[in-house]
């Protein structure tokens, strides 16, 4: 073989286990179709679901545009999942998406324009928000939803945390605010 043929395999391969280790797990994902049939949504998650999910921007040619539709969180009870990969194409997240899993991350994509209540799980302890629009409700839910809700709002993008066990946000490279008088913490 010449070198070409041998380089080209050998690209050919690793691009295959990139696309591999990104393919979304649509075996266990629910879609429903929202928008006047113009856009999909998530629409529920099989409890068996584990490891790392991504969720794809298209679903038989259409955008997927948001996760759960209705009240019935698109990942409720998840319990074995480890991380979600919410897509560019989202933006709308329905109430209850991640209660009840043992989520610990996520990270909210810039094109997300609205998050509605219950967003969080107990066990999150770290948000990323890649944009600065997004309407949220007055509480993500969760462990100290109501203090990130306003976090988030006064901040804007960045990634907030909170120790464990812990009921207050803060936004990394920010100063530690007291929840009740909005001063700076010692």
């Amino acid at each position: 073989m010449n070198k070409k043929v041998v380089m080209s395999l050998v690209l050919l391969t690793l691009v295959g286990v990139m696309v591999f280790a990104q393919t979304p797990t649509l075996d266990k994902l629910q879609f429903t179709l929202v928008d006047k049939n113009t856009a999909a949504a998530v629409r529920y998650s099989s409890n068996d679901i584990s490891g790392a999910v991504v969720i794809p921007a298209v679903y038989n040619g259409l955008p997927v545009t948001q996760l759960g539709p209705g009240g019935t969180g698109a990942f409720l009870n998840c319990k074995n999942i480890t991380s979600v990969v919410l897509p560019n194409s989202i933006i709308t997240i329905k109430p209850n998406a991640f209660l009840g899993t043992n989520l610990t991350s996520i990270t909210i994509p810039a094109s997300v324009q609205k998050i509605e209540g219950g967003l969080l799980s107990d066990a999150m302890t770290s948000v990323t928000f890649q944009g600065t629009g997004a309407e949220v409700p007055n509480n993500l839910g969760g462990r100290g939803g109501a203090d990130l809700s306003n976090k988030y709002r006064a901040g804007g993008a960045g990634t907030y945390t909170r120790r464990a066990n812990e009921n207050i946000w803060m936004k990394q490279g920010g100063a530690a605010v007291c929840p009740t008088c909005g001063q700076p913490l010692p």
